[in-house]
């Protein structure tokens, strides 16, 4: 995330030493994962979500979970940087709930 970016909500993986954090950037959630394996920070995931966040949590080793208002979403860490699959989007009366 830039410097201007402020960081909204940070994640520490359940088993391994990595650590995600989510901001709010205009209308998109940007998520970024970092390995801090051997006192380094590798980059490991960057990428923008629009909707409104709702909840995020780690679904096994290498996925997180995303939930916006209208939609889920998986980063998986053995993907590329910037990827993310869109899983489903939620039902009209889940929106906003």
């Amino acid at each position: 995330m830039r410097n201007n970016t402020p960081i909204d909500a940070g994640l520490p993986h359940p088993k391994k030493n990595i650590l995600a954090f989510r901001a709010i950037q205009g209308d998109n959630n940007v998520v970024q994962i970092f390995d801090l394996t051997g006192g380094q920070r590798k980059k490991i995931k960057d990428v923008k979500i629009s909707g409104k966040y709702a909840y995020w949590s780690w679904a096994n080793d290498d996925i997180l979970g995303f939930v916006t208002d209208s939609s889920v979403y998986h980063l998986d860490l053995t993907q590329g940087l910037e990827s993310s699959s869109k899983m489903m989007d939620r039902r009209a009366n889940m929106v906003g709930a």
